[in-house]
């Protein structure tokens, strides 16, 4: 027979005890007995207080049970060999797990089983080799144990946890693949312990270039307060946090994380194996349900090793679960289920009986001894069977073969619900079970969380808020179709919506009440230029009369159309910029200037000439004069050419003021400065032509009355010279401060040099010939020709 004997101080729970007395009887009836130790962990300190571990019970007895199945199902065990299994609470420090294993070690034991405690497995399973101790785990997972140079004899019944974080991160990328918005950013929250900091090492070495760690932070093991670290967290932005760690901190750090708002529908929280393997929600100092715990932990997920919950030795634990009494084994009984942590020590109870009966199979427990360490860790490493947990094998380095469950909490029936499995071959692979997150849905959390913000609808014509902040695509003010831009474009001088609605209404910046202004004086300026240009007509041509003839009717069309040009260019500036308008504006105020300054010169050149030389007749045509024009503008028209050419005046995107505006600008060969190098060429070329003017000016200052209209010529040409010196600087340096107000000023100046300009020429002639001659064709009189030098000169008019 194959016998089993529980040994330790007397047993609260009347089950244990009828196994003890049990198994006393049996001993008499065996050869040999063998001590087997059970490492557990049934308390922990916290601070000054010392906590019961809410499994502690539960692990005794699945041991028990495991090595009960093994007993009665397992064939061709060996009859002598009766079995002391040794439980004994490491209390979570490695210390007195290491004076354990020694005290084992000096008793001539080999091997310590159960082993719960990562962080207390590092401790005795590095010094296991000095004593030649081998040890079978049954639950700890953290990924430093596999390195076979410093733990060569530890061996576990579960997968290393390193292998949940590559789970971990295949679920994520799942998601990401199925289009789950804002599953690009984690923060990690890990005991300061070897289980926490290699699982958060093994995260972050994992992590795919898609996945930000926006933050990472530790905390100690006798930490209960963690505000500071969980702000952090919650200031990084992070939505999926990971806690990689045991419920020793969970329960109290989840609830101050929902105090703070990182346990909401817009967070989604991963946690280890260590939580997910307990019951966590259990109040370790009542043994009760904690439903503050249990209602904050809906719809998390965490990974762990697979277990089917089916199978032959599944449905032969889950018998003996629910046969037990529940006020011996809490959560026991008829419809309940096992945990996985309680599962697993299921399987260690089955697999001592496994070894023990292979090690007495193969000859090692002869004469009364044990397998050295290195004997125990073969035996492991070759057993394989099916356990509660699923099928059970081993690596290469005594861990088992992983096959990691990813499973979501479900508050209702206090359970961990698999949803998909990982492994190596698949990679994460959903069962077709649903998550049922936080919200109590099965609705993918969108973690694409941002801030609400204002905007205005050029449409709508109006200020909005995008709630969400991410509904709303806002446009940059360019050329193409676009509707939504920033809140701070609205009233900034510029014009940025293509229906201008950004620079009306509220704005001090009105465009649209300005154009319709500007466009009414505009228009009243070109009828007033029409009435002039029939004045002309009329009296220059049809009705002839001297005081007409004598300003040259055909010049004073000419500026006549400058006028018409120049009233009409400040219409490129209307609305919005386009390409097109910015490469008429040099063209239409350039021509109209460049065309009026170049008609008074060369009429005023007509003057000086006819009346420089007193003893010659002189006669100067108008196809002469206005040839002499087409030189004059020629070079003017030759600066825009070059312009369109090399630095083409255009519309693009500009940062100005803090902003991109779409606004004129200089594009072609040079870019900026290009144009304002032309436009100050120009300016330079009419200021040159200005002071030419100016001579002419002075020089005929003495001709006679009728012909002397040089002083009027001269009184548009100084206008505009100080037009010209006072208007472009300000321009330039109002157009950086407030575009609106430099609008103003250039209309203001465009309509002011071409009104004063054109009314200067016509007045006079209008009051000569309307007032003072009533249309009638007057002789010349002396008066008229009386000048400070008596002279008589030929003028074809």
């Amino acid at each position: 027979f194959f016998f089993v004997v529980i040994q330790g101080c007397m047993y609260s729970s009347m089950r244990l005890q009828s196994l003890f007395m049990l198994s006393l009887v049996l001993v008499c009836a065996s050869s040999r007995t063998l001590t087997i130790p059970v490492e557990l962990f049934e308390t922990f300190v916290q601070g000054d207080e010392v906590i019961p571990f809410a499994l502690a019970e539960a692990t005794r007895f699945a041991t028990i049970w495991g090595l009960e199945d093994a007993y009665t199902y397992e064939e061709n065990f060996l009859s002598d060999i009766q079995i002391e299994l040794d439980f004994y609470d490491d209390k979570g420090q490695g210390t007195v797990a290491l004076e354990r294993m020694i005290n084992y070690a000096g008793e001539g034991v080999t091997i310590v089983t159960g082993n719960p405690v990562s962080n207390v497995l590092a401790v005795s399973g590095i010094a296991a080799p000095v004593y030649n101790v081998a040890h079978l785990s049954a639950v700890a997972i953290t990924p430093v144990l596999s390195d076979k140079s410093r733990y060569p004899w530890v061996s576990r019944l579960v997968p290393e946890a390193s292998v949940s974080m590559v789970a971990n991160h295949a679920l994520i990328q799942y998601y990401v693949s199925e289009g789950a918005p804002g599953w690009d950013k984690a923060a990690l929250i890990a005991t300061t312990d070897v289980y926490g900091i290699s699982l958060a090492d093994t995260f972050v070495a994992e992590a795919p270039d898609e996945l930000e760690i926006s933050e990472f932070q530790t905390i100690l093991p006798d930490q209960t307060v963690f505000e500071e670290e969980l702000t952090r967290i919650l200031d990084s932005g992070a939505r999926i946090i990971l806690f990689l760690g045991f419920e020793t901190h969970f329960r109290t750090l989840i609830k101050q994380a929902n105090e703070i708002g990182l346990v909401d529908d817009l967070h989604v929280w991963l946690v280890a194996e260590g939580v997910v393997i307990t019951s966590v929600y259990i109040d370790s100092s009542t043994g009760e349900v904690d439903e503050e715990t249990v209602e904050i932990m809906r719809g998390e997920i965490g990974t762990i090793g697979d277990i089917p919950l089916s199978g032959v030795p599944w449905d032969r634990f889950v018998a003996h679960w629910q046969a037990a009494d529940p006020n011996e084994l809490p959560f026991s009984g008829p419809g309940t289920f096992p945990d996985a942590f309680s599962t697993n020590f299921y399987d260690l109870g089955y697999m001592i009986g496994l070894i023990v009966n292979e090690a007495s199979s193969l000859g090692y427990l002869d004469n009364d001894s044990y397998p050295d360490a290195d004997q125990w860790t073969e035996i492991i490493h070759a057993t394989a069977f099916e356990g509660a947990s699923g099928k059970i094998t081993f690596t290469d380095v005594g861990n088992r073969t992983p096959r990691i469950a990813e499973r979501n909490f479900l508050p209702e029936k206090l359970e961990w619900q698999t949803v998909g499995v990982w492994t190596p071959e698949n990679g994460y692979v959903p069962n077709g079970i649903d998550v049922i997150w936080h919200d109590n849905t099965t609705n993918v959390p969108d973690l694409d969380v941002r801030d609400p913000f204002h905007y205005y609808s050029c449409s709508d014509g109006e200020r909005k808020l995008d709630p969400t902040g991410k509904t709303v695509q806002l446009h940059s003010p360019g050329s193409g179709s676009f509707d939504d831009i920033d809140e701070d474009y609205q009233c900034d001088a510029f014009i940025d919506c293509w229906n201008l609605v950004d620079e009306a209404e509220d704005c001090g910046t009105n465009y649209i009440i300005i154009f319709i202004v500007f466009g009414i004086i505009c228009g009243i300026l070109m009828f007033i230029l029409l009435l002039f240009l029939v004045f002309t007509i009329l009296f220059g041509f049809i009705f002839q009369r001297a005081r007409v003839r004598a300003n040259s009717p055909f010049f004073l069309l000419i500026i006549i159309a400058s006028g018409f040009l120049g009233y009409a260019s400040i219409f490129a500036w209307y609305g919005k910029p386009h390409p097109v308008a910015c490469g008429f504006q040099p063209w239409l105020l350039g021509l109209a200037v460049s065309g009026m300054i170049s008609a008074l010169v060369a009429k005023t050149f007509r003057v000086w000439r006819i009346f420089a030389f007193p003893l010659q007749r002189t006669s100067i045509q108008n196809r002469e004069l206005f040839v002499m024009w087409l030189v004059l503008v020629t070079p003017a028209v030759f600066v825009l050419i070059l312009w369109t050419i090399i630095s083409t005046p255009t519309a693009e995107l500009r940062e100005l003021q803090g902003e991109d505006h779409y606004v004129c600008t200089t594009g072609g060969f040079t870019g900026e400065p290009g144009g304002m190098v032309f436009f100050f060429i120009l300016v330079a070329y009419e200021a040159f032509t200005l002071i030419f003017a100016v001579f002419l000016s002075i020089v005929t200052r003495n001709v006679p009355t009728l012909f002397n209209e040089s002083r009027l010529l001269a009184i548009s040409i100084y206008n505009l010279g100080f037009l010209s010196v006072v208007v472009i600087p300000v321009y330039f340096v109002v157009v950086q401060i407030n575009p609106f107000a430099a609008w103003i000023i250039r209309t203001c100046a465009i309509l002011y040099a071409f009104t004063a300009t054109l009314w200067v020429q016509f007045l006079p002639a209008l009051v000569g010939i309307i007032i003072v001659d009533r249309c009638r064709d007057v002789v010349i009189s002396q008066k008229m020709l009386s000048s400070s030098h008596t002279t008589t000169r030929s003028v074809d008019q």
